[in-house]
């Protein structure tokens, strides 16, 4: 059963690489090029070049068409992308991408991990992140659990030992199941002296109701009327800008609303559509905030980064304290393009805040760092990145 173990590890780099959807709009017929005559595969072919060719952020580093070149549209699709600088452009079949990106579903075990290394240096399977609702979730399975063995029952049902962090073991089956994925999870309170410190963890901006779950978890924190706020964006490969504009004014508040989130900039043919978006105004409390603690590592991409990088701009006197690791670096945005029974998603647009900086495609570099050790679950203080965080707001530097 390693195989599916390693799927779900791959299947996290994927959506950080390039399933994110990450700073997408629908097209609604924003480019030139129209919808294939017909769907054989040599019209959708030509179809997925000549967008590339059309509004494609590299569109002039696209090649020649090669008519001898009849592979499916994923691998057509990957001959032509500028591979210096795209590694997310990406194409599903419609279905799935309304699964995952539109209806927010899974079908799956409901659980992530990871290769990590025990006391002795020998490497394990840790869980790094266990879905709300899944099947993972319901059969008790927690973050920095230790997958000791699985084995395949059948095509869809696994027998995994787990070895809890106390170290006690049991026998675990897990069928593929269906569920709603929860974006939102361990909301707590955390004291720091005489201080409350709001903490959220935020999977992904992708999915249906995330403004109506925000907009709960600000008020939660606005009733307790906390000092400061830790949002966990590690694992969260991104989403909908308009989630993370909505977002930052939550955050920044007055501080921010009505200012520019992103400077949108198309290709050189499309440089009369490059906008402007802006934090949204909005007629709720929010919590006004002269700083913000933001965990990142290496899977925090696109949505996530912009957040991070719009709130750093200069005109909002909003200090963004980073803890933890380098992330993704992806600065850029795309425009979802329906033909036949796929969504292609190819990178558009770069981003840059109100300074006019977008420049971290080698991803933005943490304020502190701290290694995801997985020793803990989420929102425990002695876990790696939030206890790096604490220790900052008790002495107002990072460790030494």
């Amino acid at each position: 059963m390693m195989l599916k173990v390693l799927f779900l590890i791959l299947l996290s780099i994927m959506m950080v690489a390039c399933g994110d959807d990450s700073c997408c709009k629908k097209s609604s017929q924003l480019f030139e090029v129209m919808a294939p005559k017909s769907c054989s595969l040599k019209d959708k072919n030509q179809f997925v070049y000549d967008v590339l060719k059309d509004s494609y952020l590299w569109s002039d580093k696209v090649g020649d068409l090669d008519i001898s070149l009849e592979s499916n549209e994923s691998m057509f699709l990957d001959h032509f992308l500028y591979k210096k600088k795209d590694r997310f452009s990406f194409l599903l079949k419609r279905q799935t991408y309304d699964q995952v990106f539109t209806q927010g579903n899974a079908r799956d075990f409901g659980f992530l991990s990871a290769l990590a290394q025990d006391s002795q240096g020998a490497y394990i399977y840790k869980v790094t992140y266990v879905y709300r609702d899944s099947p993972a979730f319901m059969q008790g399975i927690h973050r920095a659990d230790t997958i000791l063995t699985a084995k395949d029952i059948n095509a869809t049902a696994t027998t995994f030992r787990i070895a809890n962090s106390a170290g006690e073991i049991r026998d675990v089956i897990l069928e593929e199941t269906a569920y709603h994925v929860k974006n939102i999870s361990h909301t707590s309170i955390l004291s720091v002296g005489d201080k409350k410190v709001g903490y959220f963890l935020f999977y992904s901006f992708i999915g249906p109701d995330l403004i109506k779950n925000l907009d709960s978890t600000f008020d939660y924190f606005s009733n307790h009327h906390i000092d400061d706020l830790v949002i966990d964006l590690r694992y969260n490969g991104g989403g909908l800008l308009d989630v993370a504009r909505y977002l930052g004014s939550l955050v920044g508040g007055k501080r921010v609303q009505g200012h520019i989130f992103e400077r949108i900039s198309f290709n050189k043919k499309y440089q009369a559509k490059n906008y402007n978006n802006y934090f949204p105004k909005i007629a709720r409390r929010d919590l006004n905030l002269h700083r913000v603690f933001i965990l990142t590592t290496y899977s925090t991409a696109s949505a996530s980064e912009a957040l991070i990088n719009s709130l750093r701009a200069s005109e909002n006197h909003i200090q963004v304290i980073t803890v933890g690791q380098a992330s993704y670096g992806k600065p850029f945005g795309m425009h979802t393009i329906s033909y036949c029974d796929r969504v292609l998603v190819p990178i558009h647009f770069v981003g840059k805040n109100s300074d006019g900086y977008g420049d971290y495609t080698a991803g933005i570099l943490p304020t502190c760092e701290a290694n995801d050790s997985i020793d803990y679950d989420f929102a425990n203080p002695e876990e790696s990145l939030l206890k790096e965080t604490l220790y900052y707001l008790k002495n107002g530097h990072c460790t030494p």
